[in-house]
């Protein structure tokens, strides 16, 4: 059970994001009804993680008008094997079948 939140803080296992990563790592076709996945899908746009990676670099430039040292700023991602291949379209069905639908 997570420690209660400090007093005027929510929680972090309550908040709807921690909820919707929780839902997307358990059942990742569930993103197919988020409605920014949806406006993306919509617009053609695709949909990863590497647009985010800047956005440290960007508010720390800006609150301090200098780079960040490279030293504080590291991602670490486990590798992950899939048996499946995300490039094939039939996999894609068979797998996840709502966002197959909406990036065919």
């Amino acid at each position: 059970m997570p420690a209660p939140a400090a007093p005027g803080r929510a929680c972090r296992a309550c908040s709807p994001s921690a909820i919707l990563t929780d839902i997307a790592v358990a059942t990742p076709d569930s993103l197919a009804g988020v409605p920014a996945v949806l406006a993306a899908a919509e617009a053609g746009e695709d949909l990863d993680g590497e647009a985010m990676l800047g956005i440290v670099w960007d508010a720390y430039r800006t609150k301090t008008a200098n780079d960040s040292p490279a030293e504080v700023f590291r991602i670490e991602s486990p590798s992950i094997t899939f048996d499946w291949d995300f490039d094939d379209a039939g996999e894609m069905c068979r797998h996840l079948p709502r966002l197959a639908r909406l990036y065919p």
